[in-house]
Protein backbone atom coordinates (compact mmCIF):
# COMPACT_ATOMS: atom_id res chain seq x y z
CA UNK A 1 0.00 0.00 0.00
CA UNK A 2 1.28 3.44 -0.89
CA UNK A 3 0.91 5.91 1.92
CA UNK A 4 1.28 9.64 2.16
CA UNK A 5 2.58 9.11 5.67
CA UNK A 6 6.36 9.05 5.62
CA UNK A 7 7.66 5.97 7.36
CA UNK A 8 11.29 7.06 7.12
CA UNK A 9 11.04 9.29 10.19
CA UNK A 10 9.78 6.42 12.35
CA UNK A 11 12.34 4.01 10.87
CA UNK A 12 15.14 6.48 11.59
CA UNK A 13 14.02 6.78 15.22
CA UNK A 14 13.90 3.00 15.60
CA UNK A 15 17.37 2.71 14.08
CA UNK A 16 18.61 5.28 16.60
CA UNK A 17 17.08 3.26 19.43
CA UNK A 18 18.82 0.10 18.23
CA UNK A 19 22.19 1.86 18.17
CA UNK A 20 21.91 3.54 21.55
CA UNK A 21 24.65 2.05 23.76
CA UNK A 22 23.32 -0.44 26.29
CA UNK A 23 25.12 -3.17 28.25
CA UNK A 24 22.26 -5.53 27.45
CA UNK A 25 22.53 -5.15 23.68
CA UNK A 26 25.63 -6.66 22.12
CA UNK A 27 26.33 -6.00 18.43
CA UNK A 28 25.05 -9.49 17.60
CA UNK A 29 21.89 -8.91 19.64
CA UNK A 30 21.28 -5.57 17.90
CA UNK A 31 21.51 -7.29 14.53
CA UNK A 32 19.11 -9.97 15.73
CA UNK A 33 16.59 -7.41 17.01
CA UNK A 34 16.85 -5.44 13.77
CA UNK A 35 16.25 -8.64 11.78
CA UNK A 36 13.21 -9.68 13.81
CA UNK A 37 11.48 -6.30 14.05
CA UNK A 38 9.87 -3.88 11.66
CA UNK A 39 8.94 -0.27 12.33
CA UNK A 40 5.20 0.21 11.76
CA UNK A 41 4.67 3.89 12.46
CA UNK A 42 5.20 6.79 14.75
CA UNK A 43 2.05 8.39 16.12
CA UNK A 44 1.87 11.24 18.63
CA UNK A 45 3.68 9.90 21.68
CA UNK A 46 4.09 6.33 20.42
CA UNK A 47 6.57 4.37 18.30
CA UNK A 48 4.91 1.15 17.11
CA UNK A 49 7.10 -1.82 16.26
CA UNK A 50 6.18 -5.27 14.96
CA UNK A 51 8.32 -8.06 16.40
CA UNK A 52 8.53 -11.80 15.85
CA UNK A 53 6.62 -13.37 18.72
CA UNK A 54 9.05 -16.29 18.78
CA UNK A 55 11.84 -13.93 19.90
CA UNK A 56 9.99 -11.95 22.54
CA UNK A 57 10.24 -14.43 25.39
CA UNK A 58 14.02 -14.46 25.15
CA UNK A 59 14.20 -10.67 24.88
CA UNK A 60 11.99 -10.31 27.94
CA UNK A 61 14.08 -12.69 30.04
CA UNK A 62 17.30 -11.13 28.82
CA UNK A 63 16.11 -7.59 29.43
CA UNK A 64 16.76 -6.51 25.83
CA UNK A 65 13.20 -5.31 25.29
CA UNK A 66 13.32 -3.31 28.48
CA UNK A 67 16.64 -1.81 27.37
CA UNK A 68 15.12 -0.74 24.05
CA UNK A 69 12.20 0.85 25.87
CA UNK A 70 14.61 2.74 28.10
CA UNK A 71 16.71 3.86 25.12
CA UNK A 72 13.64 5.26 23.36
CA UNK A 73 12.63 7.15 26.49
CA UNK A 74 16.16 8.51 26.80
CA UNK A 75 16.34 9.62 23.17
CA UNK A 76 12.99 11.40 23.33
CA UNK A 77 13.08 12.66 26.92
CA UNK A 78 10.19 10.35 27.68
CA UNK A 79 7.96 11.96 25.08
CA UNK A 80 7.54 8.78 23.03
CA UNK A 81 6.57 5.36 24.36
CA UNK A 82 7.33 1.99 22.79
CA UNK A 83 4.44 -0.20 21.62
CA UNK A 84 5.45 -3.69 20.51
CA UNK A 85 3.02 -5.66 18.34
CA UNK A 86 3.90 -9.38 18.34
CA UNK A 87 3.47 -11.08 14.95
CA UNK A 88 4.18 -14.54 13.55
CA UNK A 89 6.73 -13.39 10.96
CA UNK A 90 7.74 -9.78 10.31
CA UNK A 91 9.19 -10.69 6.93
CA UNK A 92 5.74 -11.73 5.72
CA UNK A 93 3.94 -8.61 6.92
CA UNK A 94 1.87 -7.14 4.11
CA UNK A 95 0.16 -4.51 6.25
CA UNK A 96 -0.08 -3.29 9.82
CA UNK A 97 -1.46 -6.31 11.74
CA UNK A 98 -3.20 -4.08 14.26
CA UNK A 99 -5.55 -2.66 11.65
CA UNK A 100 -7.18 -5.53 9.81
CA UNK A 101 -10.78 -6.67 9.69
CA UNK A 102 -9.71 -9.89 11.40
CA UNK A 103 -8.25 -8.03 14.37
CA UNK A 104 -11.25 -5.72 14.77
CA UNK A 105 -13.17 -6.93 17.82
CA UNK A 106 -16.74 -6.00 17.00
CA UNK A 107 -19.22 -5.23 19.74
CA UNK A 108 -22.92 -6.04 19.34
CA UNK A 109 -23.37 -2.38 18.42
CA UNK A 110 -20.55 -2.27 15.84
CA UNK A 111 -21.03 -5.67 14.23
CA UNK A 112 -23.04 -4.29 11.33
CA UNK A 113 -20.64 -1.37 10.86
CA UNK A 114 -17.75 -3.79 10.45
CA UNK A 115 -19.72 -5.79 7.88
CA UNK A 116 -20.52 -2.66 5.85
CA UNK A 117 -16.90 -1.53 5.92
CA UNK A 118 -15.78 -4.97 4.75
CA UNK A 119 -18.31 -4.88 1.91
CA UNK A 120 -16.95 -1.48 0.86
CA UNK A 121 -13.37 -2.75 0.79
CA UNK A 122 -14.36 -5.81 -1.23
CA UNK A 123 -16.39 -3.76 -3.71
CA UNK A 124 -13.39 -1.63 -4.67
CA UNK A 125 -13.76 0.59 -7.72
CA UNK A 126 -17.22 2.07 -8.08
CA UNK A 127 -18.20 1.67 -4.43
CA UNK A 128 -20.08 4.72 -3.08
CA UNK A 129 -17.80 6.89 -0.88
CA UNK A 130 -17.89 6.16 2.81
CA UNK A 131 -17.73 8.36 5.93
CA UNK A 132 -17.19 6.61 9.26
CA UNK A 133 -17.93 8.70 12.33
CA UNK A 134 -17.59 8.02 16.03
CA UNK A 135 -16.05 9.34 19.22
CA UNK A 136 -12.69 8.59 20.81
CA UNK A 137 -11.74 4.89 21.01
CA UNK A 138 -14.75 3.93 18.90
CA UNK A 139 -12.52 2.05 16.44
CA UNK A 140 -13.06 4.25 13.39
CA UNK A 141 -9.33 4.51 12.68
CA UNK A 142 -9.05 0.73 12.91
CA UNK A 143 -11.88 0.16 10.42
CA UNK A 144 -10.60 2.86 8.09
CA UNK A 145 -7.12 1.38 7.93
CA UNK A 146 -8.56 -2.10 7.49
CA UNK A 147 -10.43 -0.70 4.50
CA UNK A 148 -7.16 0.70 3.12
CA UNK A 149 -5.48 -2.67 3.53
CA UNK A 150 -8.38 -4.43 1.82
CA UNK A 151 -8.36 -1.99 -1.07
CA UNK A 152 -4.63 -2.45 -1.50
CA UNK A 153 -5.12 -6.20 -1.82
CA UNK A 154 -7.62 -5.75 -4.63
CA UNK A 155 -6.28 -2.61 -6.34
CA UNK A 156 -2.54 -2.92 -5.73
CA UNK A 157 -0.32 0.15 -5.62
CA UNK A 158 -1.86 3.60 -5.67
CA UNK A 159 -4.02 3.41 -2.56
CA UNK A 160 -3.32 6.57 -0.59
CA UNK A 161 -3.94 6.28 3.13
CA UNK A 162 -3.11 9.02 5.62
CA UNK A 163 -4.34 11.07 8.52
CA UNK A 164 -5.78 14.49 7.79
CA UNK A 165 -2.98 16.03 9.85
CA UNK A 166 -0.41 14.43 7.55
CA UNK A 167 -2.32 15.64 4.50
CA UNK A 168 -2.07 19.18 5.82
CA UNK A 169 1.66 18.78 6.51
CA UNK A 170 2.17 17.49 2.97
CA UNK A 171 0.43 20.58 1.60
CA UNK A 172 2.68 22.81 3.70
CA UNK A 173 5.74 21.05 2.26
CA UNK A 174 4.31 21.47 -1.24
CA UNK A 175 3.75 25.19 -0.65
CA UNK A 176 7.27 25.56 0.69
CA UNK A 177 8.80 23.64 -2.22
CA UNK A 178 6.48 25.18 -4.82
CA UNK A 179 5.27 21.72 -5.80
CA UNK A 180 1.53 22.23 -5.39
CA UNK A 181 0.84 20.88 -8.86
CA UNK A 182 2.62 17.62 -8.00
CA UNK A 183 0.72 17.48 -4.71
CA UNK A 184 -2.60 17.76 -6.53
CA UNK A 185 -1.60 15.27 -9.21
CA UNK A 186 -0.57 12.74 -6.61
CA UNK A 187 -3.94 12.92 -4.87
CA UNK A 188 -5.97 13.00 -8.07
CA UNK A 189 -4.16 10.00 -9.55
CA UNK A 190 -4.90 7.76 -6.56
CA UNK A 191 -6.62 4.45 -7.18
CA UNK A 192 -8.26 4.85 -3.77
CA UNK A 193 -8.10 7.51 -1.07
CA UNK A 194 -8.49 6.90 2.67
CA UNK A 195 -8.22 9.88 5.05
CA UNK A 196 -8.53 9.56 8.82
CA UNK A 197 -9.69 12.19 11.32
CA UNK A 198 -11.00 15.04 9.16
CA UNK A 199 -11.68 16.98 12.36
CA UNK A 200 -7.94 17.74 12.46
CA UNK A 201 -8.48 20.04 9.47
CA UNK A 202 -10.53 22.55 11.47
CA UNK A 203 -9.01 25.95 10.75
CA UNK A 204 -6.91 24.57 7.88
CA UNK A 205 -9.06 25.87 5.08
CA UNK A 206 -6.48 25.46 2.33
CA UNK A 207 -6.13 21.74 2.99
CA UNK A 208 -9.90 21.36 3.08
CA UNK A 209 -10.26 23.16 -0.24
CA UNK A 210 -7.61 20.95 -1.81
CA UNK A 211 -9.31 17.84 -0.43
CA UNK A 212 -12.67 19.01 -1.82
CA UNK A 213 -11.11 19.43 -5.26
CA UNK A 214 -9.56 15.98 -5.01
CA UNK A 215 -12.84 14.35 -3.96
CA UNK A 216 -14.52 15.88 -7.01
CA UNK A 217 -11.85 14.52 -9.33
CA UNK A 218 -11.92 11.06 -7.77
CA UNK A 219 -15.72 10.90 -7.88
CA UNK A 220 -15.61 11.49 -11.62
CA UNK A 221 -13.33 8.45 -11.95
CA UNK A 222 -15.44 6.38 -9.51
CA UNK A 223 -12.40 5.93 -7.30
CA UNK A 224 -13.27 4.50 -3.85
CA UNK A 225 -12.92 7.06 -1.05
CA UNK A 226 -13.33 6.58 2.70
CA UNK A 227 -12.90 9.13 5.47
CA UNK A 228 -13.45 9.31 9.21
CA UNK A 229 -14.52 12.09 11.51
CA UNK A 230 -15.85 12.53 15.02
CA UNK A 231 -19.45 13.34 14.15
CA UNK A 232 -21.79 12.89 11.21
CA UNK A 233 -21.08 15.35 8.43
CA UNK A 234 -24.24 17.39 9.06
CA UNK A 235 -23.24 17.81 12.72
CA UNK A 236 -19.53 18.46 12.20
CA UNK A 237 -18.09 21.91 12.76
CA UNK A 238 -14.98 23.50 11.38
CA UNK A 239 -15.38 22.17 7.83
CA UNK A 240 -15.56 24.57 4.88
CA UNK A 241 -18.67 24.59 2.70
CA UNK A 242 -16.99 23.07 -0.36
CA UNK A 243 -15.80 20.04 1.63
CA UNK A 244 -19.15 19.64 3.40
CA UNK A 245 -20.84 19.66 0.01
CA UNK A 246 -18.66 16.80 -1.23
CA UNK A 247 -19.03 14.80 2.00
CA UNK A 248 -22.81 15.18 2.00
CA UNK A 249 -23.05 12.49 -0.66
CA UNK A 250 -21.03 9.93 1.33
CA UNK A 251 -22.65 6.88 2.88
CA UNK A 252 -22.47 7.17 6.65
CA UNK A 253 -21.43 4.55 9.19
CA UNK A 254 -21.67 5.31 12.89
CA UNK A 255 -19.40 3.61 15.41
CA UNK A 256 -20.02 3.75 19.14
CA UNK A 257 -17.37 3.41 21.79
CA UNK A 258 -17.08 -0.27 22.80
CA UNK A 259 -18.94 -1.34 25.88
CA UNK A 260 -17.10 -2.75 28.89
CA UNK A 261 -17.56 -6.33 27.70
CA UNK A 262 -16.05 -5.55 24.31
CA UNK A 263 -13.14 -3.67 25.90
CA UNK A 264 -12.38 -6.76 28.01
CA UNK A 265 -12.44 -8.90 24.86
CA UNK A 266 -10.06 -6.44 23.15
CA UNK A 267 -7.62 -6.60 26.07
CA UNK A 268 -7.65 -10.40 26.02
CA UNK A 269 -7.13 -10.51 22.23
CA UNK A 270 -4.17 -8.11 22.38
CA UNK A 271 -2.59 -9.94 25.32
CA UNK A 272 -2.79 -13.22 23.44
CA UNK A 273 -0.47 -11.78 20.82
CA UNK A 274 2.11 -11.97 23.61
CA UNK A 275 1.05 -15.59 24.13
CA UNK A 276 -0.41 -14.66 27.49
CA UNK A 277 -3.93 -15.29 28.79
CA UNK A 278 -4.55 -12.65 31.45
CA UNK A 279 -6.80 -13.64 34.35
CA UNK A 280 -10.35 -12.22 34.05
CA UNK A 281 -9.69 -9.81 36.93
CA UNK A 282 -6.64 -8.36 35.14
CA UNK A 283 -8.44 -8.01 31.80
CA UNK A 284 -11.41 -6.39 33.53
CA UNK A 285 -9.16 -3.96 35.40
CA UNK A 286 -7.33 -2.90 32.24
CA UNK A 287 -10.60 -2.53 30.32
CA UNK A 288 -12.01 -0.30 33.03
CA UNK A 289 -8.81 1.70 33.46
CA UNK A 290 -8.22 2.30 29.75
CA UNK A 291 -11.80 3.29 28.99
CA UNK A 292 -10.87 6.14 26.62
CA UNK A 293 -7.26 5.13 26.01
CA UNK A 294 -7.64 1.87 24.12
CA UNK A 295 -5.43 3.29 21.39
CA UNK A 296 -2.57 3.09 23.91
CA UNK A 297 -3.31 -0.48 24.93
CA UNK A 298 -0.23 -1.81 23.11
CA UNK A 299 1.92 0.71 25.01
CA UNK A 300 0.56 -0.49 28.34
CA UNK A 301 0.93 -4.16 27.41
CA UNK A 302 4.54 -3.57 26.33
CA UNK A 303 5.29 -1.79 29.58
CA UNK A 304 3.68 -4.49 31.67
CA UNK A 305 5.51 -7.27 29.86
CA UNK A 306 8.93 -5.60 30.05
CA UNK A 307 8.64 -4.95 33.78
CA UNK A 308 8.67 -8.66 34.59
CA UNK A 309 11.61 -10.93 33.91
CA UNK A 310 9.38 -13.82 33.02
CA UNK A 311 7.07 -11.59 31.04
CA UNK A 312 4.07 -12.55 33.10
CA UNK A 313 3.31 -9.35 34.96
CA UNK A 314 -0.18 -9.72 33.52
CA UNK A 315 -0.73 -12.70 35.80
CA UNK A 316 -0.80 -10.60 38.96
CA UNK A 317 -3.49 -7.96 39.44
CA UNK A 318 -1.52 -6.21 42.18
CA UNK A 319 1.50 -5.84 39.87
CA UNK A 320 -0.68 -4.57 37.05
CA UNK A 321 -2.33 -1.99 39.30
CA UNK A 322 1.04 -0.88 40.60
CA UNK A 323 2.59 -0.54 37.15
CA UNK A 324 -0.40 1.23 35.65
CA UNK A 325 -0.71 3.66 38.54
CA UNK A 326 3.02 4.30 38.30
CA UNK A 327 2.54 5.93 34.91
CA UNK A 328 5.62 6.20 32.73
CA UNK A 329 8.13 5.69 35.53
CA UNK A 330 10.40 2.68 35.08
CA UNK A 331 11.28 0.39 37.93
CA UNK A 332 14.10 2.04 39.89
CA UNK A 333 15.89 -0.17 42.36
CA UNK A 334 19.30 -0.53 43.96
CA UNK A 335 21.64 -3.52 44.29
CA UNK A 336 21.04 -3.42 48.05
CA UNK A 337 17.28 -3.70 47.56
CA UNK A 338 17.83 -6.62 45.20
CA UNK A 339 19.97 -8.42 47.78
CA UNK A 340 17.43 -7.77 50.52
CA UNK A 341 14.46 -8.90 48.45
CA UNK A 342 16.18 -12.04 47.18
CA UNK A 343 17.43 -13.00 50.64
CA UNK A 344 13.92 -12.56 52.07
CA UNK A 345 12.30 -14.58 49.29
CA UNK A 346 14.69 -17.52 49.69
CA UNK A 347 14.86 -17.31 53.50
CA UNK A 348 18.56 -16.44 53.53
CA UNK A 349 20.73 -13.65 54.91
CA UNK A 350 22.35 -11.09 52.61
CA UNK A 351 25.75 -12.24 53.80
CA UNK A 352 24.84 -15.77 52.67
CA UNK A 353 24.41 -14.47 49.12
CA UNK A 354 27.81 -12.81 49.27
CA UNK A 355 29.50 -15.78 50.88
CA UNK A 356 31.78 -18.30 49.17
CA UNK A 357 29.26 -21.11 49.65
CA UNK A 358 28.62 -23.25 46.57
CA UNK A 359 25.68 -25.12 48.08
CA UNK A 360 22.53 -25.37 45.96
CA UNK A 361 20.51 -23.59 48.66
CA UNK A 362 22.63 -20.47 48.14
CA UNK A 363 23.87 -20.75 44.57
CA UNK A 364 20.52 -20.34 42.79
CA UNK A 365 19.39 -17.33 44.89
CA UNK A 366 22.80 -15.75 44.30
CA UNK A 367 22.39 -16.27 40.56
CA UNK A 368 18.91 -14.72 40.77
CA UNK A 369 20.35 -11.69 42.55
CA UNK A 370 23.03 -11.28 39.85
CA UNK A 371 20.41 -11.65 37.14
CA UNK A 372 18.14 -9.01 38.71
CA UNK A 373 21.02 -6.58 39.27
CA UNK A 374 21.87 -6.91 35.61
CA UNK A 375 18.27 -6.45 34.57
CA UNK A 376 16.99 -3.76 36.92
CA UNK A 377 20.08 -1.91 38.18
CA UNK A 378 21.88 -1.57 34.86
CA UNK A 379 25.16 -2.89 36.30
CA UNK A 380 27.87 -4.34 34.10
CA UNK A 381 29.09 -7.88 34.70
CA UNK A 382 32.36 -6.67 36.29
CA UNK A 383 30.38 -4.41 38.65
CA UNK A 384 28.09 -7.28 39.63
CA UNK A 385 31.06 -9.60 40.09
CA UNK A 386 32.76 -7.14 42.45
CA UNK A 387 29.66 -6.95 44.65
CA UNK A 388 29.92 -10.70 45.19
CA UNK A 389 33.76 -10.85 45.22
CA UNK A 390 33.71 -12.93 42.06
CA UNK A 391 35.01 -12.76 38.52
CA UNK A 392 32.80 -11.07 35.94
CA UNK A 393 32.44 -14.37 34.05
CA UNK A 394 30.57 -15.75 37.08
CA UNK A 395 28.07 -12.90 36.81
CA UNK A 396 27.76 -13.52 33.07
CA UNK A 397 27.18 -17.24 33.62
CA UNK A 398 24.61 -16.61 36.35
CA UNK A 399 22.67 -14.18 34.18
CA UNK A 400 22.44 -16.67 31.34
CA UNK A 401 21.59 -19.61 33.59
CA UNK A 402 18.62 -17.78 35.11
CA UNK A 403 17.44 -16.55 31.69
CA UNK A 404 17.41 -20.13 30.43
CA UNK A 405 15.74 -21.58 33.53
CA UNK A 406 12.98 -18.98 33.57
CA UNK A 407 11.66 -20.44 30.34
CA UNK A 408 10.93 -23.88 31.83
CA UNK A 409 11.22 -23.72 35.62
CA UNK A 410 7.80 -22.63 36.90
CA UNK A 411 8.80 -22.51 40.58
CA UNK A 412 11.83 -20.34 39.85
CA UNK A 413 9.70 -18.10 37.62
CA UNK A 414 7.16 -17.66 40.43
CA UNK A 415 9.93 -16.82 42.90
CA UNK A 416 11.44 -14.19 40.59
CA UNK A 417 8.01 -12.64 40.03
CA UNK A 418 7.55 -12.31 43.80
CA UNK A 419 10.99 -10.71 44.17
CA UNK A 420 10.22 -8.23 41.38
CA UNK A 421 6.88 -7.46 42.99
CA UNK A 422 8.74 -6.65 46.21
CA UNK A 423 11.21 -4.48 44.27
CA UNK A 424 8.30 -2.58 42.75
CA UNK A 425 6.93 -1.92 46.21
CA UNK A 426 10.31 -0.78 47.49
CA UNK A 427 10.87 1.45 44.45
CA UNK A 428 7.72 3.38 45.35
CA UNK A 429 8.95 3.94 48.89
CA UNK A 430 6.79 1.23 50.32
CA UNK A 431 9.65 -0.46 52.06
Amino acid sequence: MTELVRADEAAFLWKSVLHTPSPRLSPAMRDSVAHHTRCLERTPGVLRIAADASQLDGWLRGGQLSALETSLASLTDGAISLAVVPVDDVEKLACDPSYSFASFVASPASFEARARALDFARAGTGAPPLAIHGGASSGKTHLLRAIAAGLSESLGDGVLCCGAEQLSLDLIRAIDAQTIREFRERLASARALVVDDLDALAGRDATQEELAITLGALAARRVPVAVSLGKAVDRSSGLVDSLCEKLAGFQSIELRAPEWETRVAIVIARARRWRVDPPPAVAAYLASRLRSQLARLDVYLTRLMTRSSSGNALADLDVVKHLISGGEKPLVTSPEDVLTAVARQFNLRVRDLRSSSRGARVTTPRQVAMYLMRRHCGLSYPEIGRRFARHHTTALHSDRVIQEQLADNASLRAAVVLVEKELLRLSEGGG
